[in-house]
């Protein structure tokens, strides 16, 4: 499995996450986003239908029918109903079933040293695990930059 590390450093999570899940929906790909906190998910849900004056991203969340048919899913729960192939982990917390995504993207904030130390963690335990790891880095434009 490929898992890559999205450390945050100069745009917030607001601004950055569309732009990644963007670039997943132009490739047909369906995804999960994993939250660690309800507000967060809220807070983005928000976001992906109004981060642009002419875009937004179809997604839904566990609050609405049809989960199943969803190309993004939100949820704070372990949970894959439409059979997402790329899970977005945003937090500290691991999804239950990670290993049934066939690429994780682990997006973590630079603000906040708990969350720096456990995606060092994270990186570790999936090392040792044997799966193929890249690490990205925001330059100070926003830009996503391959360190590792």
């Amino acid at each position: 499995m490929e898992v890559s590390f999205y450390h945050l450093t100069s745009l917030p999570l607001e601004r950055a996450l569309p732009r990644l899940v963007e670039k997943i929906y132009a490739t047909g790909a369906k995804v999960v986003i994993f939250f660690e906190h309800k507000e967060q998910l809220e807070r983005i849900d928000e976001v992906l239908w109004t981060y642009g004056q002419m875009d937004f991203l179809p997604h839904g969340t566990f609050l609405e029918k049809y989960p199943e048919k969803q190309p993004i899913y939100l949820t704070t729960t372990d949970e894959n109903p439409a059979n997402a192939s790329i899970l977005i982990q945003i937090g500290q917390k691991v999804h239950s079933s990670f290993k049934s995504f066939t690429r994780i993207v682990d997006m973590f904030e630079n603000s906040n040293p708990l969350s720096v130390q456990s995606a060092r963690d994270r990186y570790k335990r999936y090392k040792q695990e044997g799966h193929t790891l890249t690490y990205w880095k925001q330059d100070a434009e926003g830009k996503w930059k391959q360190e590792a």
